[in-house]
């Protein structure tokens, strides 16, 4: 007897058992766990490195070479990519899907600390990053408004991201862009050579007087005081009057080795980024960069 012939000679029964299992289903539907961007995690790991004040040529030959001479013996690895920008290297390692991913990111750790021998004075000590989609912004705001790019950035930084920040689910708010202002000084050729000056000279001379650190503590009796240095320069004309040398006895101001007044510049993009929560573990998301491709 074929299991059709069974099932049209209980007709009942059939209809009994399908009618269970569409209420077990209801029953079950309110316990399933939806999430609208299930967290998941690609067997790709980022290795970030810094090296500031260098171009992509420098980069990719003091940084990122020693590192993908070191990284490319890792086991299972699949595909090694690598990005030279101004400033920073980094460097993509993607693994087959059965990787253990924990074991990998141990062995990219020794790997780097056998490739730190190799690697300049001034190289940042390189970050281990996991592609995990939990880290990713899911919403992103863009800020707009009839008011300056420094007062929006200012509403950004001080009101909005609080706000957004305080909000239940949320694990994360970062401003994007905005404001970053710069100072530019123009030297001339000229007044450098008529008072025995060279670029690294000046700017030594401008980094080192624009401090503010502490300078340690001071206790007496029962009393402890924070001693403290307050030297960065709080506008144009503490940068123009900085004295960068002493030539004959005499103190030469910055304005005096200027083309013209230092300018201050920006960029004016803002942008606006929210990361609501979707595991207890967050890693910093990763922020778009203008790299020059190898």
């Amino acid at each position: 007897m074929t299991l059709s012939k069974k099932i049209l000679d209980h007709p009942i029964l059939t209809v009994t058992i399908f009618a269970l299992m569409a209420i077990l289903g209801l029953f079950m539907i309110p316990n399933l766990a939806l999430e609208l961007y299930p967290a998941t995690e690609e067997p790709i790991i980022t290795v970030f490195t810094s090296y500031e004040n260098a171009g992509p040529e420098s980069v990719e030959k003091a940084v990122t070479v020693p590192l993908e001479d070191s990284l490319v013996s890792v086991n299972k690895l699949k595909k090694l990519t690598s990005t030279s920008s101004e400033g920073s290297s980094m460097i993509m390692l993607e693994f087959n899907q059965e990787t253990n991913l924990d074991a990998a990111v141990n062995e990219i750790r020794d790997k780097i600390d056998e490739a730190k021998g190799d690697l300049p004075t001034g190289v940042s000590n390189p970050s281990i990053f996991r592609m995990n989609t939990a880290s990713e912004p899911i919403i992103t705001l863009a800020l707009r408004g009839n008011k300056s790019v420094n007062e929006m950035d200012f509403l950004a930084k001080n009101f909005v991201k609080s706000r957004l920040a305080q909000t239940d689910g949320v694990a994360r708010a970062q401003v994007a862009g905005g404001t970053d202002k710069i100072i530019r000084v123009e030297l001339s050729q000229n007044r450098l050579e008529a008072y025995g000056l060279t670029l690294t000279q000046v700017s030594e001379s401008l980094a080192s007087q624009n401090l503010d650190m502490g300078g340690g503590k001071i206790a007496e009796k029962t009393s402890e005081y924070t001693i403290r240095t307050t030297g960065e320069f709080p506008d144009l004309e503490a940068v123009n009057d900085t004295v960068v040398a002493n030539v004959g006895g005499y103190g030469v101001p910055l304005r005096a080795t200027v083309t013209k007044s230092p300018a201050s510049t920006s960029t004016e993009s803002l942008e606006f980024q929210s990361t609501f929560k979707r595991e207890q573990a967050q890693i910093p998301s990763r922020q778009p960069m203008p790299f020059t491709k190898r």
